[in-house]
């Protein structure tokens, strides 16, 4: 079962892991903390 999402409060983890997801070509999305919670206030 693959993760439709990541979180990171860490810039260097995120780029990180979107690199690797970009790789993957699932279509994972990769998030800062503080992009979620700006989504959940929307």
């Amino acid at each position: 079962a693959g993760a439709e999402a990541l979180v990171s409060a860490c810039p260097f983890c995120k780029r990180n892991l979107r690199e690797a997801a970009e790789k993957e070509g699932k279509g994972t999305r990769v998030y800062d903390v503080v992009e979620l919670v700006n989504k959940g206030l929307r």
